[in-house]
């Protein structure tokens, strides 16, 4: 929970891995949610170094992930360190840029984030408009996940997400004022920063994040050699005008232990689209969900680790439904090309099965003549430095005028 913000993972069935697309998987339970911190001796010390949470996956396991608020936030989920909206890498490049300047020129929306409320739950990444491919858990080192075959790299395996709460706007009071700071960066390097005694830390450190080209959950920045909070005002943490910060980088390796996300089937879903707005940003908070294989869970938490799941075959023979909801078309999705489910990788496809569709919203079961788009969703709310997807669009055009 971060602030009336909740995020639940799902423990559910895996949809078959085929040319077909199923409707929403039930949920199975929920995954227990662990503390690294807790277990920082037990844990790989890859693991233990990012912190964060943990919860246990099996191999082939499949998971979503749910929202829930009534205040509005936009929230970046990484799958490894690839955008799950986007397929653009976390550390953004001139490659980035250049990918995203060619798909505004085809009036492709750029939208790398989720609106809530709006998005109640995200079962996969968005390959294509309207449909993902599920979460499902595979060993790091294995070649299957997301992060390998985006990047060819697997340093960071897990779940990070970054989220902002987008607040009403606020009425104009008496200015701020300004003063400069600076961000000690290396023996050749100092970055000059102008603030305002309202500017959060957090803040702060998305700029700095953003100009080193890190992850903002990668950097550190410490004051008079403390660590500091990153939800506080710069006034109140006393850093004033004239003063200069410490920055690090978090430097992280992979272990044997350790989960990885890939994907398998496709699943209806859309990822709803965000319309401009006033709403103010406020600082980013930043966490790392991390996969831990459940062979190593009961050595690690000395806890027996959940049942194994139940397959789709055997739920599709009991008569279970799978869901469908009503959603208003999307323009979101991302670039995904270079990833393969882990059916297309191991050349194997899952018989389809016949599940009976439920509505997720009254529980009634649809006939297929009902299972349509409708107009209905109508998120609210906006959204490293965590920008939104006009502010992107903004950059990448600015930067063309000035490369003319």
């Amino acid at each position: 929970m971060l602030d009336d913000l909740k995020i639940t993972f799902h423990r559910t069935i895996r949809v078959p891995d085929n040319d077909e697309t199923n409707d929403l998987p039930p949920s199975m339970g929920h995954f227990p949610l662990f503390s690294a911190s807790d277990y920082a001796k037990k844990l790989p010390p890859n693991m233990a170094m990012k912190g964060g949470l943990f919860f246990p996956m099996y191999q082939h396991e499949a998971m979503w992930i749910e929202f829930e608020s009534n205040k509005c936030y936009a929230i970046k989920i990484y799958v490894g360190n690839v955008n799950a909206i986007s397929g653009e890498p976390a550390t953004e490049t001139a490659a980035t840029s250049l990918r995203r300047r060619n798909l505004l020129k085809n009036n492709v929306n750029i939208q790398d984030y989720v609106v809530v409320p709006g998005q109640k739950w995200l079962d996969g990444i968005a390959v294509e408009l309207g449909k993902v491919r599920q979460f499902v858990a595979m060993p790091v080192g294995s070649g299957y996940s997301v992060e390998a075959q985006a990047t060819g790299e697997e340093t960071t395996a897990g779940l990070q997400f970054e989220i902002i709460r987008l607040d009403p706007p606020l009425r104009k009071s008496e200015p701020d004022e300004g003063y400069t700071i600076s961000i000690f960066i290396s023996d050749e390097k100092t970055m000059d920063l102008s603030v305002n005694p309202s500017t959060t830390l957090g803040y702060v450190r998305g700029l700095v994040a953003d100009a080193m080209g890190l992850p903002v959950n990668d950097l550190r920045l410490l004051y008079a050699g403390k660590h500091l909070d990153y939800n506080k005002t710069l006034h109140s943490l006393g850093i004033t005008s004239g003063a200069t910060l410490c920055s690090w980088e978090r430097l992280f390796a992979g272990g044997c232990s350790e989960m990885a996300l890939a994907v398998g089937g496709r699943i209806r879903q859309n990822i709803n689209e965000h319309r401009k707005t006033t709403r103010q940003k406020t600082n980013t908070i930043t966490f790392n969900v991390q996969i831990l294989n459940s062979a190593s869970f009961q050595s690690v938490t000395g806890r027996a680790p959940p049942p194994t799941p139940i397959s789709a075959e055997t739920y599709a023979s009991y008569g279970f439904p799978f869901f469908t909801l009503s959603e208003e078309p999307t323009s979101v999705s991302g670039d995904f090309s270079s990833v393969q489910s882990i059916g297309q990788i191991d050349k194997t496809a899952d018989p389809a099965l016949n599940f009976p569709t439920v509505d997720a919203g009254t529980g009634l079961p649809l006939t297929d003549a009902e299972v349509e788009e409708v107009g209905f969703l109508n998120p609210k709310g906006a959204k490293r430095q965590f920008k939104f997807v006009w502010e992107m669009a903004q950059d990448i055009n600015r930067a063309a005028t000035t490369a003319i």
